[in-house]
């Protein structure tokens, strides 16, 4: 896909994937928004990449959310990319997990996405087309303890997501899920703190998980999402999981 003078908003932009991705698309031509709760590193980051700006935004705030897309759009006069990208993890049983924890992670995952569609739906069709990518996850597709609270909310995202497509694609505006794989980045250290128990037994998960991948890797695979016309994007296989796996224990011997 040709992105030269796309616009194209990127929630959670300011680390991680979001500003891997923010950094390659710019590097193709586009031109960025960056949207990411304030802090002197959102600053930092829209001053190292070209054309681009940085808008702070709460996106578990539906006001804050709408004033972004507003803002975008006054600025560079249009709309054409959307990435919900921006998310915090849960770790822990759920017997123990937090229902506020919950509900601020579903207004993160959900609430906020659906909230930044309804913005752009408007101008992507005076624009007579748009494109739309939710990042979730594969551990939606499993039932893995630990977890439960943070795939629950991203099961919702991904449901969200088929069905926009479907609703959406009389207006030439296509709507899908990627799934990145293990990534390395800042997210598993601001994960809401979990139990001890699930501290211990998540340390030993991961003497067994495949490496990750980097974030520039995952980010290259997101882009390629956009011009993909898959309604679901992996930005690894299943072979790639199993054959980690197989390395790590071979490597353990």
């Amino acid at each position: 896909m040709n992105f030269k003078e796309k616009v194209v908003i990127i929630t959670g932009g300011s680390s991680g994937i979001g500003l891997a991705a923010a950094r390659q698309l710019a590097a193709q031509g586009a031109l960025v928004a960056i949207a990411a709760p304030g802090s002197d590193t959102l600053d930092e980051v829209a001053d190292s990449i070209e054309r681009s700006v940085a808008i702070p935004t709460d996106m578990t705030d539906d006001a804050s959310v709408q004033a972004m897309v507003k803002k975008v759009h006054e600025h560079f006069g249009r709309i054409d990319i959307l990435i919900n990208n921006a998310g915090k993890g849960y770790e822990s049983p759920l017997e123990l997990v937090e229902a506020d924890k919950v509900r601020y992670l579903f207004d993160l995952h959900v609430v906020g996405p659906l909230v930044a569609v309804q913005a752009v739906l408007p101008i992507m069709r005076a624009q007579s087309g748009g494109r739309i990518v939710n990042v979730s996850t594969p551990t939606a597709k499993m039932a893995l303890p630990g977890l439960g609270a943070y795939s629950l909310t991203k099961i919702a995202l991904t449901h969200m997501t088929l069905v926009m497509r479907k609703e959406l694609a009389k207006d030439n505006i296509e709507v899908s899920a990627f799934y990145p794989f293990i990534t390395s980045s800042q997210f598993g250290k601001n994960v809401f703190k979990m139990d001890p128990r699930e501290m211990e037994a998540k340390a030993q998960r991961q003497d067994f998980l495949p490496d990750p991948d980097s974030a520039e890797f995952t980010a290259s695979r997101l882009i390629e999402s956009i011009g993909s016309n898959k309604k679901e994007f992996m930005a690894r296989g299943n072979a790639h999981f199993v054959w980690g796996i197989i390395k790590k224990r071979f490597k353990k011997k």
